[in-house]
C-alpha cells in the first residue's frame, strides 16, 4: 500500500512522511530531489531551464516509485512524493505546447507503470506561512525565487487536490504544526486508518475459516460495531480514550477490548494483529467482499489457492457464474466494479464537455453501455462522436492535460481508450457519418436522474445513499427501501 504526503514547496512534506512512516512501521520513501542536476540552474532562470528540469523530475520520480512497487504490494509505503506534481509543475512551467503534449504522454506512460497511492494526504497552508518556511530552512536556491512564484505553485496544489478522485485527506498546516506537538502524528494516523476495526473483523473471520478454526464470533460482531459507530465520532472518541469525554457523549460504548484496539490506534498508528495479514492473499479477500452474494466462508477457500478454477465456481448455492468476470478482475486486483452511474456520468460528461471546449464547435455524441441511470454499469461504455478524428483527437488530448484525473490507457487508429484513476474507463471513437447523436445536456437530462425534467417524479434523494448501503446496491434496489425509511 502506497500513502504519499503532498503539499506545496514548504509545506513540511517530507517532516510529515518521516514521522507518519516511523509510527507506523512503513517503508520511508524520500524525494530525491537533490539528484536533479538542473534544479539550481532551473532557479536562476525558470523560462530558460524549464524544459530539461520537469522532465529530469519526471523520469527521476519514476524510477524512485518504481523501485518500490514491490514494497507497496506486500507492506506500506509513506512517500512524500508523487507523479502528480510533475504534471503540476509542467503546466506552470512549460510554455510550449509540443513539450507540454511530449511531456503528459511520457506522464500517462509513467503513471501506468507506478503504484497507485492508496491515499493521498494534502498538506494545505497559506502562502505566507509557506515562505517564511522556506525562509527559515536556508536553501539558497530556495530564497531566489520570487515569493509569487509560490503563490502559484500553492494556488495549483489547491486546485489538484481539489480535482483528485482518489481517498484523499486533508490536513491544515496552519493548526497542525507536527515539530510542536507530536502527539498530532497519532491523530493522523487514526484517520488514516478510520476502517481498521472493519478490515480486522472480516480478516478474522476468513482467516478462521481458511484454517477450520472456530470464528471468534463476538471478538468480530464487536469490531463491526465498533467501526461502524467510530464513522460520526470524530474527534469525540480521542477524548473518550483521553479520559475528557465520557460514555454518555458515545452512541455506542466499545467494549474494554476494543477499547485497548482503539488505544493501539493511536498510539502506534495500526492494530498490531493486522500486520499478521499483510500479504496479497488477504488483500484480494478485502477485494471480494466487494462482491454481492460472495460471503466471508466461501472467500475463506480462496486464501490458499493460487488461481480460481470452474469448480470453485461451482461448488456453491449462489449463481456465482454470473458474475464470473467479475469475480477474477477481483482476484487479480485489476478492477473494482461495477460502477454506479452517479460515479461515472458526471466526470464523463465534465470530460466531453472539455473536450468539446477544445473542439471549438459543439459535437453529436453517441454513448453505448449507460442505458438506465437507475442501473449499475457492468459493461464496457462506447462513445461515438461525429468529428474527424484529426480534430477531435487533438481536443481529446488537451482534455486530457487538463482533466488531470483521466489518462489515455491506449489508441488504435481513430479512437481512443480513456480510463479514470478510480479505475473505470471508457473508448472514444470518430464516427463523423453517424446521425443519432445527442449534446452534453441532451445526455446529462438522459443519464442523470437529478437533471431529469420529470422532477415531479423524485420521491428521495439518492445520493445519501452511501449512509446505509455497501456501494454496490443499484439506485432500483435503494429506492425501493426509501419508503420504509420515510422518505
Amino acid at each position: 500500500m502506497l500513502i504519499v504526503v503532498e503539499g506545496c514547496v514548504g509545506a513540511g512534506k517530507s517532516t510529515v512522511a518521516k514521522g507518519l512512516a516511523a509510527l507506523r512501521a512503513s517503508t520511508l520513501l524520500l524525494e530525491d530531489f537533490e539528484s536533479n542536476p538542473f534544479l539550481r540552474a532551473f532557479y536562476d532562470d525558470p523560462v530558460g531551464n524549464a524544459t530539461e528540469t520537469e522532465f529530469a523530475f519526471l523520469l527521476l520520480h519514476f524510477h524512485q516509485l518504481k523501485s518500490q512497487a514491490e514494497a507497496a504490494s506486500r507492506s506500506e509505503v509513506v512517500a512524500d512524493f508523487h507523479l502528480g506534481k510533475d504534471i503540476l509543475y509542467a503546466d506552470l512551467n512549460l510554455k510550449d505546447d509540443r513539450l507540454n503534449r511530449l511531456f503528459t504522454e511520457l506522464y500517462e506512460v509513467c503513471v501506468e507503470k507506478t503504484p497507485r497511492p492508496a491515499l493521498m494526504i494534502f498538506l494545505s497552508a497559506a502562502t505566507d506561512l509557506l515562505v517564511e518556511r522556506i525562509r527559515a530552512r536556508k536553501r539558497d536556491f530556495e530564497l531566489e525565487i520570487d515569493p509569487a512564484y509560490y503563490g502559484l505553485v500553492n494556488a495549483a496544489y489547491e486546485e489538484y487536490f481539489r480535482r483528485y478522485p482518489g481517498k484523499k485527506l486533508r490536513i491544515p498546516m496552519d493548526e497542525w504544526d507536527f515539530v510542536k506537538n507530536p502527539e498530532l502524528y497519532k491523530r493522523l494516523a487514526s484517520l488514516v486508518d478510520g476502517e481498521l476495526n472493519r478490515k480486522f473483523a472480516f480478516l478474522l473471520e476468513v482467516d478462521a475459516l481458511a484454517k477450520g478454526t472456530e470464528v471468534p464470533k463476538y471478538r468480530t460482531f464487536s469490531l463491526w460495531r465498533a467501526g461502524y459507530s467510530l464513522d460520526g465520532y470524530g474527534t469525540t472518541i480521542d477524548r473518550w480514550l483521553d479520559g475528557t469525554a465520557r460514555d454518555e457523549d458515545l452512541d455506542y460504548v466499545p467494549s474494554s477490548r476494543i477499547r485497548q484496539y482503539l488505544a493501539n490506534v493511536g498510539r502506534s498508528g495500526t492494530i498490531p494483529e493486522l500486520r499478521t495479514y499483510r500479504s496479497e492473499r488477504f488483500d484480494r479477500c478485502l477485494r471480494l467482499r466487494s462482491v454481492r452474494g460472495l460471503g466471508p466462508s466461501k472467500i475463506a477457500t480462496t486464501v490458499s489457492l493460487r488461481s480460481l478454477s470452474d469448480d470453485w465456481f461451482r461448488q456453491d448455492a449462489t449463481n456465482l457464474a454470473s458474475n464470473r468476470n467479475r469475480i477474477i478482475e477481483l482476484y487479480n486486483g485489476s478492477n473494482v466494479g461495477p460502477w454506479q452511474t452517479a460515479h461515472i456520468v458526471p466526470p464523463l460528461l465534465r470530460f466531453l464537455h472539455t473536450a468539446e471546449e477544445f473542439h471549438n464547435g459543439s459535437l453529436g455524441w453517441q454513448i453505448a453501455g449507460i442505458s438506465d441511470p437507475f442501473e449499475a454499469v457492468t459493461g464496457p461504455v462506447e462513445i461515438g462522436v461525429n468529428a474527424a478524428w484529426e480534430s477531435i483527437g487533438t481536443a481529446i488530448s488537451k482534455a486530457l492535460k487538463r482533466e488531470k484525473h483521466f489518462r489515455r490507457e491506449s489508441q488504435n487508429g481513430d479512437g481512443v481508450r480513456i480510463k479514470h484513476q478510480m479505475g473505470w474507463g471508457f473508448s472514444i471513437k470518430s464516427s463523423p457519418a453517424f446521425i443519432a447523436r445527442k449534446s452534453i445536456l441532451d445526455l446529462a437530462q438522459t443519464l442523470d436522474p437529478l437533471a431529469s425534467r420529470f422532477q415531479s417524479d423524485l420521491l428521495s434523494d439518492l445520493h445519501l445513499h452511501t449512509a446505509w448501503s455497501d456501494g454496490s446496491a443499484s439506485v432500483n434496489t435503494m429506492a425501493g427501501q426509501s419508503p420504509c425509511a420515510g422518505d
